[in-house]
């Protein structure tokens, strides 16, 4: 015999139990199980049969528990109340076994792939789906758990938070600063810098700082000789630089890994551009708020923010 065959013929019948006792109504009941009322007062009968006990005393259109329904009741809320929780629990964690999250090309190679063991062991080893796209809009929301953008352009119904900074300086790589004499102390003149060979980015959007907004920010005229190369990839652009082509923006969350080994040098004054620049965006119904908080405080310390 199992442990709880005695309970066998009565596990359907208690919710709708619960559902009538603790509004003390069948009618109410049926609306919040999306049952007839019929189905609910058969589910009450058969429990009352099972027990061979009435749990509700029924008169005069009133509803009310008897001494054996008021004892079940306590045992049902403690139970029924204790598995939902554990239920809740393990759909949730199901849901959070696997990750997709979309990123653009640069922050995947540059910041995300090098970190990428250690973003798993901090998620417990779950599987992580990675999506590199320089169009992040076009995306279908449904497939994304968390997308990190350059702007706060968030999907409806996303929890978005601002993850870092925007600080830039122009860099090149050591070999590029000894062929042209730049001081080593980064402090290279602005006019010096505005003769070298500069790299230039087209990130197809508004809103990016370019090399006339960098030097009219230092108070300097600037407009690059025709025709420019433009590289519309970040990544390819910081590649050229690192052999030994020219000047790029330094993207401090992006490089400083790369400034930080010698890799690039900083050769010129490095300025605060905006308050913040990289944004996360979680789906909260897929991700708890707990493990959301997590993943964000996990990335601002890689990044350095751990004093904020």
């Amino acid at each position: 015999m199992g442990k709880y065959r005695s309970l066998a013929g009565a596990l359907g019948a208690l919710p709708a139990f619960e559902s009538a006792a603790r509004l003390m109504s069948f009618t109410k009941a049926a609306e919040e199980l999306g049952l007839t009322q019929p189905a609910i007062s058969r589910r009450i009968s058969k429990l009352e049969w099972l027990l061979g006990v009435d749990v509700f005393q029924r008169s005069n259109n009133r509803l009310d528990l008897t001494a054996e329904g008021r004892q079940l009741l306590e045992a049902v809320e403690l139970g029924l109340g204790h598995l939902n929780e554990v239920v809740g629990q393990i759909v949730e964690r199901s849901k959070e076994r696997k990750l997709t999250i979309a990123c653009g090309f640069s922050f995947a190679a540059m910041w995300l792939q090098p970190r990428f063991t250690r973003f798993r062991h901090m998620l417990d080893g779950m599987e992580v789906h990675l999506i590199a796209s320089e169009f992040p809009d076009d995306l279908n929301p449904n497939m994304i758990d968390i997308r990190i953008l350059w702007f706060d352009k968030a999907w409806p119904d996303r929890d978005m938070r601002s993850l870092f900074s925007e600080d830039v300086c122009p860099v090149c790589s050591p070999s590029f600063a000894e062929a042209h004499e730049l001081p080593a102390d980064g402090a290279t003149p602005l006019k010096k810098i505005s003769e070298l060979p500069l790299l230039h980015c087209d990130f197809g959007k508004p809103g990016y700082l370019d090399w006339t907004q960098w030097f009219r920010l230092h108070g300097i005229d600037y407009a690059p000789a025709n025709p420019v190369y433009l590289y519309d990839n970040y990544q390819f652009a910081v590649q050229a630089a690192l052999d030994g082509e020219g000047v790029v923006f330094g993207y401090s969350v992006l490089i400083d890994s790369l400034l930080a080994r010698g890799s690039l040098v900083q050769i010129g004054p490095k300025i605060h551009h905006r308050d913040a620049t990289l944004y996360i965006e979680f789906e909260p119904n897929r991700i708890s708020k707990t493990r959301r908080d997590k993943i964000f405080e996990w990335l601002r310390q890689e990044a350095g923010y751990r004093d904020q």
